[in-house]
């Protein structure tokens, strides 16, 4: 025998009810906080740099703009990277780099971080820096931010550049725990003979692993690029592709990247 339709109509309300409840079971249970971070708007920024009074060096040089941008880390606090141009020791200007960590609950400055050297751009312009919202860190309420410098050089020869400094944020604290690291390159040049660009794109994606060492993330890098050679004789195009991963770990101070190879751009 077959049940019946009110058989069937209770059946489905009691499914429902127990489905219900799941939810609100798996709703009230404790989650694994996630590090999730958002870059602060231009009206934002702009506050707090001028209630904190964070930007009172004048700007030696007015073609050379000063480069500021802001990260809210938790609920109400937020770190400032402010870069000014300091000296003129080629046609590029050389900057600083301040970093400032803000508790906007009590009005604070937490930290005030100097980087020891200068920022160089040598035969490149310094363009820009911003925050990456991207975290490093797989452990809830460990902060490690990213914060991109991007180099341009235009001519015979022109690429693009963004790098990446990581810091670790512990409570008020701000430590460089990686410093040069050159994620994306984008660049090529033309020889003379021939119109076609010899070519280089690279781009080096980091993630964080659950893994650890000396109490940070292991960093998983994954490279991939693609390099556009050139026959000058003929001027016929050879297009390689290569990809290669790599660990990154850290040694107590700093991430240490020890394959030396690993970013060969070829040009």
């Amino acid at each position: 025998m077959y049940p019946s339709i009110k058989n069937i109509f209770k059946l489905n309300q009691l499914f429902y009810l127990y489905y219900m409840i799941l939810l609100a079971f798996l709703y009230t249970q404790p989650t694994h906080a996630q590090n999730l971070y958002s870059n602060c708007s231009e009206t934002l920024t702009q506050q707090l740099i001028q209630k904190f009074n964070l930007n009172t060096q004048q700007n030696l040089d007015a073609r050379y703009p000063v480069f500021q941008t802001c990260l809210t880390i938790s609920k109400h606090q937020q770190i400032i990277a402010i870069s000014n141009p300091v000296a003129m020791q080629s046609d590029f200007a050389d900057y600083d780099l301040n970093l400032y960590l803000i508790d906007t609950a009590s009005s604070k400055i937490l930290n005030h971080y100097t980087y020891p050297k200068t920022v160089s751009s040598d035969a490149s312009q310094f363009e820009n820096l911003k925050f990456d919202i991207n975290p490093y860190s797989k452990t809830p309420h460990t902060h490690i931010i990213g914060l991109a410098l991007t180099y341009g050089h235009s001519g015979g020869m022109y690429y693009t550049i963004r790098e990446l400094k990581l810091f670790q944020i512990n409570a008020a604290k701000v430590q460089l725990v990686l410093d040069n690291f050159m994620t994306n390159f984008s660049g090529g040049n033309t020889p003379s003979r021939c119109e076609t660009d010899v070519q280089t794109e690279t781009q080096i994606l980091l993630n964080p692993l659950k893994q650890q060492s000396h109490g940070l993330a292991d960093i998983q890098l994954t490279e991939k690029s693609e390099r556009i050679t050139l026959d000058e004789k003929n001027c016929k195009t050879h297009r390689i592709v290569k990809k290669q991963n790599h660990i990154m770990k850290f040694d107590g101070k700093k991430y240490r990247f020890k394959h030396l190879k690993f970013l060969d751009f070829g040009i």
